[in-house]
């Protein structure tokens, strides 16, 4: 995305030549930036920045944000002064959008001292003057979801590719990553213990051993009260789909006993009509 007016756009090209641009500037939303003073947003790239990406986004981001640091493969090609935490395997040097809430963990891992995190993808633009009367205690999701009542958690193994077939979305055979956990038994014992509290708090929120369903994931806020059962499942499930890890992680928060915000429809959509900030 790039900025609409041609004064912005020779704005942000000056600043990018400059190096200028970083989220030290003066604070213009007031109660806004105090909202969110204790929250680290953090933007995951899929691959290295190119050129300006970085100070657009630090440009948009960063009078409602004190706290911001990207993750991702590689840093960005300007001298900016946001940080840049490394993450990325692979022989382009990326874990891709599909497992980026393992980069989203490793960032949790090195930075716990803050109420809440913001995660947002590169792509994932949202608008911060919206979500500023947002509860920061609770992590937040777009919307619940069904379960999928027509997939068991137990399903045999030997099924398993028929079960898929049927699904017909691109990314339904991920859901053997789940299966083969939901099935599988740790060899410690305090892992198993945990494991079955976790499944049957599990198996009576969702009234069966269904599998979860998936959605939308490239935004979403986690209140530092979340952070422990993130990083477990991240630990627990990292090959496992952010489409379908997303949503299981708010399956089992909820199943515990833990509340989350919904979002309104349309909370975290693109500003279309030129409005902005």
């Amino acid at each position: 995305a790039l900025p609409r007016t041609s004064a912005a756009r020779a704005s942000l090209t000056s600043a990018c030549q400059e190096g200028e641009v970083s989220p030290d500037g003066p604070d213009v939303t007031g109660n806004i930036s105090e909202h969110f003073g204790q929250v680290l947003l953090v933007v995951h790239f899929s691959y290295k920045p190119r050129e300006c990406v970085v100070p657009f986004l630090a440009e948009w981001y960063a009078s409602y944000f004190r706290h911001i640091v990207t993750v991702g493969p590689g840093a960005p090609p300007e001298k900016v002064r946001i940080p840049h935490v490394h993450c990325g395997t692979g022989s382009q040097g990326s874990l891709g959008g599909a497992y980026m809430f393992r980069c989203f963990a490793k960032v949790m891992q090195q930075k716990p001292d803050f109420r809440g995190y913001m995660l947002t993808n590169d792509d994932a633009v949202f608008i911060p003057k919206r979500m500023a009367h947002f509860d920061l205690g609770l992590p937040w999701t777009d919307r619940f979801h069904d379960p999928l009542r027509d997939l068991s958690l137990d399903l045999p193994r030997a099924e398993w590719s028929t079960a898929f077939a049927r699904m017909h979305w691109y990314f339904a055979a991920e859901y053997h990553v789940l299966l083969s956990w939901w099935q599988s038994h740790p060899p410690e014992e305090r892992h198993r213990r945990r494991k079955h509290d976790l499944q049957q708090k599990y198996i009576r929120y969702v009234a069966g051993n269904f599998a979860c369903g998936h959605g939308y994931a490239d935004f979403r806020y986690v209140s530092a009260s979340m952070v422990p059962m993130y990083l477990e499942l991240e630990s627990a499930l990292p090959n496992l789909f952010l489409e379908i890890w997303q949503v299981f992680l708010e399956a089992l928060w909820v199943a515990s006993g833990q509340r989350l915000l919904e979002l309104p429809r349309g909370a975290v959509t693109w500003d279309r009509y030129g409005n902005g900030r």
